[in-house]
């Protein structure tokens, strides 16, 4: 996960009074990425636990859903995905149901893949990496409708329109099999460079988890 997005992920705390100004840039001082602060700041008791874990909160019911660290405990259902050590970022917009893609470090999975995994219905968007991070960053769910709106593809406003009433496919239903993938509703820009850029953001969090772990040990 990019340190933008770890940026807007602790931004969000620090709006909801979550945090405090100074534990805020404490958190950004120890590491960039989101996974390593937080375990940071709860470790050496610079965040409250159960405070974060108000904020997760709050999060799920804006609709816009991060990866955390397991240790934090935030909604019943999602907590065996969370133990599996799945990396999954599912965005679920208020009008739209399944939108799936799906990458590990291996790279892209097709769209066919990607039903055959999930078992969710697919609808392919044009939405620009920088968009998507946007997205996440503001918690406003309303944007993917404003990009289908402008959206010159017909087929793809009647699948919206078909599938909009639809329930948020159940999570258990990803191959527990798989590892090491990303789950995320909405398509970020092409195909090719969704997988760059994912493949990319999963080894530098890795690469950075792991330096940063080792540093602390």
């Amino acid at each position: 996960m990019s340190g933008s997005l770890a940026k807007g992920y602790l931004d969000f705390a620090l709006e909801q009074g979550c945090i405090t100004t100074e534990q805020f840039e404490h958190v950004l001082a120890s590491n960039p990425n989101v996974h390593a602060a937080l375990e940071f700041a709860i470790d050496r008791s610079v965040i409250d636990e159960r405070r974060i874990s108000a904020c997760l909160a709050e999060m799920f019911r804006t609709k816009v859903y991060y990866e955390f660290p397991e240790k934090i405990e935030i909604h019943p259902e999602f907590n065996a995905l969370f133990m599996a050590e799945q990396r999954i970022i599912p965005l679920k917009p208020t009008n739209l149901s399944c939108i799936a893609f799906v990458c590990d470090p291996e790279g892209f999975r097709s769209v066919d893949d990607v039903r055959t995994l999930t078992g969710m219905k697919v609808i392919p968007m044009s939405v620009t990496w920088t968009d998507f991070n946007r997205v996440l960053l503001s918690a406003d769910p309303s944007f993917l409708d404003r990009v289908h709106s402008s959206e010159s593809d017909p087929d793809s406003e009647e699948a919206r329109s078909e599938h909009a009433s639809e329930p948020l496919v159940d999570m258990k239903q990803i191959d527990q099999n798989t590892d090491n993938h990303v789950v995320a509703f909405g398509q970020a820009g092409s195909q090719s460079n969704w997988a760059a850029e994912t493949s990319k953001d999963c080894q530098e969090m890795n690469a950075s988890d792991d330096e940063f772990f080792r540093s602390i040990s």
